[in-house]
């Protein structure tokens, strides 16, 4: 029986490991019904229990302003102030180029991804097709960034630069610890956006 079988997974793999497994053996018996080797499917009204959910670490206004401020003239400092004005995914972020950005009326382009994984970083679509967007800068967002571009002699590539979207994780984060910034990492400021807008 499936649903003893995902039960008796749960202790010992955790119920993302069940779910996993029990998606791995649904897929398998869906192709075996497809090709015609299989004729009901048992995977059919399956319980998976959902692993708990941590609580979201957000930032409120004030102590977001005061990361914002603390970062001025970091490196990635055009990073943060994306990430802060509109919540996007960290890959998201990374991948931004400056031409992504329109200076007349604040457009950000979204079409991009960049991820790492050990030993290796590559480019990819966004998440989902309606993740490509355009999304609008807030005018201080845009002053900011605008002068940071100005006083880098307007690149024209990536934001992050040659960085590795692992390095410039830490590198906030580093930044924050040393000079006593609220701190909640890149995807919970993403949650922190959400929370603050609505």
């Amino acid at each position: 029986d499936v649903q003893a079988w995902v039960d008796a997974l749960i202790p010992e793999r955790g119920a993302g490991g069940a779910e996993k497994a029990y998606k791995c053996l649904r897929q398998i018996i869906r192709w075996a019904i497809d090709e015609g080797l299989e004729a009901a499917d048992p995977t059919r009204r399956i319980e998976i229990a959902q692993p708990p959910q941590e609580p979201l670490n957000t930032l409120t206004q004030r102590r977001l302003k005061k990361l914002i401020r603390g970062s001025v003239g970091h490196a990635f400092e055009p990073t943060l102030i994306l990430q802060a004005a509109l919540g996007l995914r960290p890959s998201e972020n990374y991948f931004l180029h400056w031409k992504h950005i329109d200076w007349r009326t604040g457009a950000v382009t979204i079409e991009g991804a960049l991820l790492q994984l050990p030993g290796l970083v590559y480019e990819s679509t966004t998440k989902t097709r309606k993740s490509t967007r355009t999304l609008y800068l807030p005018q201080w967002a845009l002053d900011r960034l605008h002068a940071i571009w100005k006083e880098r002699d307007r690149p024209k590539g990536r934001i992050i630069g040659d960085a590795k979207p692992l390095r410039v994780a830490f590198a906030l984060k580093l930044h924050a610890l040393r000079h006593r910034l609220p701190w909640v990492g890149m995807r919970n400021l993403r949650h922190t956006w959400a929370t603050l807008a609505i």
